[in-house]
């Protein structure tokens, strides 16, 4: 017995050949598009292994490999005569470190699991006193050289100014969400309109300001500067997500006597942790790539960021050295691949929540 007649079987198979086409050109779209995104990163992995100077001496695969412009971010002069010298400490305490530093990541990740808090409590903090250690003892080995100092001063500036931003836009966020006052609506087109103006606008106010008040060529100058040059798009950012978490939360908390304050940091202040971490790690990024403003706050060389002092490996007219810039730029990445595995969690928490809420 016929189960369809042949006219409906033949357009079934049609659509199924159009849907198996349509499926195979959207993967290789994928997929083309995934190569395309990670060719860049993979040149400059393979750039930095090149015995060359140049980005294009050694191709995607290098014929010669090396890692002597990983070594030259740490150490001066001969590597050999280093390494005999602080081999026996260097290599045990670096194993350390990296274990540890494993350890810890996975007992953050697990610590519900560890119900009893005294021991959640030994647990971290011997891995963490640990850690502090064997980083004080690869630290001593190495030598200080510009690179180092450029990471260390990054550190110094954008960390504090994170913090900063971030402790002035959770209060301007929840302001602008839970109150009402005059002149709020037009407080946010304000914000609006603050993030339509490129930096080099405000590079003069800024260079001045900083000079009258004596804080130019200081590293408190410029964190002041990046803590509130993010104001504006992070208050947008989280706004939108404390008007996603119910008010009826803070409301009962009224009835059973907590005053604003109170609901503001045991109840709005927790519940937004996953955005909180969002705009910090998106500071951070920010202020540890950011170069316009920092070249003209910081001039003695010891006071250089790690985006200041990238541009003197191709800044030489004849002696650019392209494959310690691609070195350099591989390990300066670090700091925000460890912060993002630390937020991971909330980050991802905090992106989906956001997108899917109001």
């Amino acid at each position: 017995m016929s189960t369809g007649s042949p006219a409906l079987t033949t357009s079934a198979r049609r659509r199924g050949r159009r849907g198996l086409i349509g499926t195979l050109l959207a993967r290789v779209l994928l997929i083309g598009a995934c190569v395309a995104s990670l060719f860049p990163a993979v040149w400059v992995v393979a750039a930095s292994f090149s015995a060359g100077t140049s980005l294009y001496s050694g191709g995607l695969i290098p014929a010669r490999t090396t890692a002597r412009n990983y070594l030259q971010l740490f150490i001066r002069g001969d590597a050999a005569a280093w390494f005999a010298r602080n081999g026996h400490t260097f290599v045990p305490a670096t194993l350390a470190l990296v274990a540890l530093a494993v350890g810890l990541g996975m007992l953050w990740r697990r610590r519900e699991r560890i119900r009893q808090a005294r021991l959640r409590a030994l647990a971290l903090g011997t891995l963490t006193a640990g850690l502090l250690i064997a980083a004080r003892l690869v630290w001593g080995c190495l030598d200080r050289t510009d690179f180092l100092l450029w990471m260390t001063n990054s550190l110094i500036v954008c960390i504090p100014a994170s913090l900063l931003s971030l402790s002035l836009t959770v209060t301007m966020a929840y302001a602008f969400s839970r109150f009402r006052f005059a002149g709020r609506r037009f407080g946010l087109l304000v914000l609006i309109l603050m993030q339509m103006f490129p930096a080099i606008m405000s590079i003069v106010a800024i260079f001045r300001l900083l000079q009258i008040v004596g804080l130019l060529d200081k590293h408190i100058g410029l964190i002041l500067v990046y803590g509130g040059s993010s104001i504006a798009f992070s208050a947008w950012l989280l706004k939108g997500y404390l008007d996603s978490i119910p008010r009826d939360l803070e409301e009962a908390a009224y009835i059973d006597g907590a005053t604003r304050w109170q609901a503001f940091t045991l109840i709005a202040f927790p519940l937004a942790t996953p955005m909180l971490a969002v705009v910090f790690l998106f500071s951070f990024i920010g202020f540890y790539q950011e170069f316009l403003i920092a070249s003209i706050v910081l001039f003695r060389p010891e006071l250089r960021t790690i985006a200041l002092g990238l541009r003197f490996y191709i800044s030489a007219r004849y002696a650019e050295n392209w494959t310690g810039f691609a070195a350099a730029s591989i390990v300066a990445s670090l700091p925000i691949l460890v912060i993002f595995y630390a937020l991971q969690r909330y980050m991802v928490e905090g992106l989906t929540k956001g997108a899917l809420r109001g």
